[in-house]
C-alpha cells in the first residue's frame, strides 16, 4: 500500500516531536535515580559529555539519513546500500530494541497512570506507605494500568503523523516544561535545595569508574532515542529546509536542561527530609509520593507530578511505537491502522512479564524481569545499536551526500568537517572502548 510520505507541518512541530521523543521517561524518571545511584555530580558531568561527544554526532547522522532517504530505518539502509545488505542488522537491532523497551516503558507509564488516579481521588496525596506494593502485586490492577496507557499511545499513532504524533508532541513538550518549572520553583524554597544543587552539579571525580561511564553512555543513548531507528524515522518526516545541525543541537540542549530540571525537582525534596538518594526505580513510586504528604497542598503536588510523569512517558512512547509501525508499513506494505493495532497487541502480550514482574519470583541477583530487561537494554543493546549505526554512517553513507544534507542550511555548513571527524573517529572509538570494557567485565 503506497501512500504519500507525511511530513512535519512546521519547524516548531518538528522540534516538539523530536524533543518529546528524546525527553520521555528516560530524562524525567531515569536520570534522577541514576544520578543518585552513581554519586551525583561526577556521573552527571559524564552523562553531559556523552551527549555531546557521542549522542549529538549520532543524532545528526540519524536525522540526515532519514531525511535523505525519506524512509524508516530498514528501508533507509536498503536505499543507501541499493538493496539488501549486512548493514540491515543495524536497523533490526534498533527495531527490536524499540519494541522491547516499549514492553516495559508502557508498564512504568501505566503505573504512573495508576498513581495519578490515586492522587486525584484522595485529599492526602492519594498514596500510603504500601501504595506501590499493593499496585504492582495486584495483577489485574497492574494490567489495567498498562492497558490504559498503551491504548492512549496506540490511538495517537493510529491517527498519523500530523493528526496524531506532532499534535500531541507539542502539547506534551509545552506541558512538560511548564510543570517542571513549577516544581523547581517550589523546591527552590525548600531547605535542602542548595545541598541538592551541590550534589547534582559538583563533581567528585573519585566516584568516576568504568561502570559509571558505561551507564552514562547508555543513559545518553536512551534519553536521545538513539540506536533504535527512531531519529531515522523522524528524520524521514523532516523537510529539506530544516537546519539539521541546529535542530539536533537544540534537542540535545533541551535534554540536558530537562535532565537538570528533573534532578532539581527531585533531590531537594530528598535532602530536605534527609532521605537517601540511591533509591532506584522506587524513587518515583515509593519515596516521592510519601514525601508529598509532608508538603503543603499534597494532593495538588502529587497530581501534578504524576501528570508530568505520564506526559513525559507519552512523548517517548509515541516515538518508540512509530518506529516499529513505520517499519511494518514499509517492509510489509501494511496500512498505518493495521500496523498500529498489531504493534499494540504485541506490546501488551510481550509486556505481560514486565507488568507482572513483581508478582513473579525474582529472576537473578534479586532483580525482577523488568529491572533485568531495562539493564540489558541500556547496558548492552542500545550501545550495540549505536555502534552499528555509527559504523554504517562511517563506512557506507557517502561523504558527499552527507555534506550536501548537512549543508542544506548554509548557516552551519562550516561545522561539517568537525561533525564528520567526530562521527568517523571520536564517536565510534568511545563507543567501542566502552562496550569492550563492558565485555571484559
Amino acid at each position: 500500500m503506497n501512500t504519500p510520505r507525511e511530513q512535519w507541518s512546521s519547524h516548531l512541530r518538528c522540534l516538539a516531536a523530536s524533543s518529546s521523543s528524546a525527553i520521555g521517561l528516560g530524562t524525567l524518571w531515569r536520570v534522577p535515580y541514576t544520578i543518585g545511584e552513581n554519586g551525583g555530580g561526577a556521573f552527571f558531568l559524564a552523562y553531559i559529555l556523552c551527549i555531546l561527544l557521542v549522542g549529538l554526532p549520532l543524532f545528526i547522522a540519524e536525522i540526515l539519513i532519514g531525511r535523505y532517504t525519506r524512509r524508516s530505518v530498514i528501508p533507509a539502509i536498503q536505499t543507501i546500500e541499493k538493496g539488501r545488505s549486512f548493514w540491515e542488522i543495524a536497523g533490526w537491532v534498533g527495531i527490536v530494541a524499540s519494541f522491547l523497551i516499549l514492553t516495559y516503558y508502557t508498564v512504568l507509564a501505566g503505573w504512573g497512570v495508576g498513581f495519578l488516579a490515586l492522587s486525584l481521588t484522595s485529599p492526602h496525596s492519594g498514596v500510603s506507605p504500601g501504595s506501590f506494593e499493593r499496585l504492582v502485586h495486584n495483577a489485574p490492577a497492574s494490567l489495567l494500568c498498562h492497558l490504559s496507557f498503551l491504548t492512549a499511545s496506540i490511538s495517537i499513532v493510529y491517527a498519523g503523523v500530523r493528526r496524531g504524533i506532532e499534535r500531541w508532541s507539542l502539547i506534551v513538550t509545552t506541558s512538560l516544561f511548564l510543570l517542571l518549572i513549577l516544581f523547581v520553583t517550589y523546591t527552590f524554597f525548600l531547605p535542602g535545595f542548595w545541598q541538592a544543587f551541590s550534589f547534582i552539579f559538583t563533581p567528585d571525580f573519585s566516584k568516576i569508574t568504568s561502570s559509571t561511564i558505561i551507564q552514562a553512555l547508555g543513559l545518553s543513548l536512551f534519553t536521545l532515542s538513539l540506536g533504535q531507528g527512531i531519529m531515522v524515522t523522524y528524520g524521514s518526516y523532516t523537510g529539506k529546509n530544516e537546519n539539521v545541525p541546529r535542530l539536533s543541537l537544540f534537542v540535545c540542549i533541551m535534554v540536558c536542561l530537562v535532565a537538570s530540571l528533573s534532578a532539581l525537582a527531585t533531590f531537594p525534596i530528598l535532602f530536605t527530609f534527609h532521605l537517601p538518594s540511591q533509591e532506584g526505580i522506587g524513587l518515583v513510586f515509593t519515596t516521592l509520593p510519601l514525601l508529598f504528604a509532608k508538603l503543603p497542598l499534597p494532593m495538588l503536588f502529587s497530581t501534578l507530578f504524576f501528570l508530568l510523569f505520564v506526559l513525559a512517558a507519552l512523548g517517548g512512547s509515541l516515538a518508540l511505537t512509530e518506529v516499529v509501525v513505520a517499519t511494518l508499513m514499509e517492509t510489509r506494505n501494511w496500512s498505518r491502522k493495521r500496523a498500529a493495532l498489531v504493534v499494540g497487541a504485541g506490546i501488551f502480550l510481550f509486556g505481560l512479564p514486565n507488568s507482572l514482574s513483581y508478582v513473579l519470583t525474582d529472576w537473578a541477583d534479586g532483580k525482577n524481569f523488568l529491572t533485568l530487561l531495562d539493564t540489558c537494554m541500556s547496558g548492552w543493546i542500545l550501545p550495540l545499536g549505536g555502534i552499528l549505526m555509527v559504523l554504517f554512517v562511517r563506512n557506507r553513507f557517502p561523504k558527499e551526500i552527507a555534506r550536501e544534507e548537512f549543508g542544506s542550511s548554509p548557516s552551519l555548513k562550516y561545522l561539517f568537517p568537525l561533525w564528520y571527524f567526530c562521527i568517523r573517529y571520536i564517536t565510534p572509538i568511545l563507543l567501542f572502548l566502552i562496550v569492550w570494557k563492558r565485555l571484559l567485565g
